[in-house]
């Protein structure tokens, strides 16, 4: 899998999670018992590995502006691998600057797990907007970055273009699947109020590959979790 050689551009955060729920959604008509593992709730993008793996960037207002937290459950750095010995630091919201601070908090939130009979956010690896550059920030080296937690999220941080064709390779999709995960990506990162509907011809192809109703089911909670609709929705 290529993977950014150096901290990932911030512009860039955003429309890779649009991008990936997309083509998730997509695949997930086919199979919909792996819906769990991309979800939105709000502006809080969540990954899961069915490992016990978690991944969440939680955005501001402005999708430029965000917070990512990662628990990987093979790092050192997991305290249930070192009796509580490691982690981060300092807690997340003490590394990253005073603005983001519940921008941290949202993406922590997700991370909770019981230590020592107490819920606390276990994050094993961060990064978060530059408030001055064009790169996105961390406590740690690029490389330990993605060492940590930062590789369960390595297609939302590449280009479009190059994102496309490793989720197609990922999920196993056909050309169409392909075609139709573009378009309507570009439809929803370039609707003016945040929301679109899907045209006939992409629904007409999301019920002819679903896996029964379960399937279309989850397709329709995946896209609805980026503002793609189903049904005809009033723009704002």
């Amino acid at each position: 899998m290529m993977q950014p050689e150096e901290f990932p551009r911030c512009s860039a955060i955003w429309p890779g999670c649009l991008l990936a729920s997309v083509a998730h959604a997509v695949f997930v008509c086919r199979a919909p018992f792996m819906a769990h593992e991309h979800s939105w709730d709000g502006r809080n993008y969540n990954v899961q590995d069915s490992a016990g793996s978690r991944a969440t960037i939680a955005f501001g207002p402005h999708t430029g502006q965000f917070v990512a937290a990662f628990f990987l459950k093979a790092s050192p750095r997991n305290p249930f691998l070192t009796r509580g010995k490691k982690r981060l630091d300092q807690p997340l919201d003490q590394l990253v600057p005073s603005h983001m601070q519940e921008l941290a908090k949202n993406a922590t939130d997700y991370l909770l797990q019981y230590l020592d009979d107490a819920p606390v956010p276990i994050v094993t690896s961060a990064f978060w907007s530059s408030a001055t550059g064009d790169h996105v920030e961390s406590h740690d080296t690029w490389r330990d970055a993605l060492d940590h937690g930062a590789s369960l999220v390595t297609k939302e941080l590449l280009s479009t273009a190059v994102a496309l064709n490793a989720w197609t390779t990922e999920l196993d999709l056909t050309s169409v699947d392909t075609e139709l995960v573009r378009e309507i990506f570009e439809h929803r990162n370039n609707a003016r109020d945040g929301q679109t509907n899907l045209i006939s011809e992409h629904k007409d192809h999301l019920q002819r590959i679903a896996r029964g109703a379960a399937g279309l089911h989850a397709c329709k909670e995946a896209l609805r979790g980026v503002q793609v609709f189903w049904q005809l929705r009033a723009t704002i």
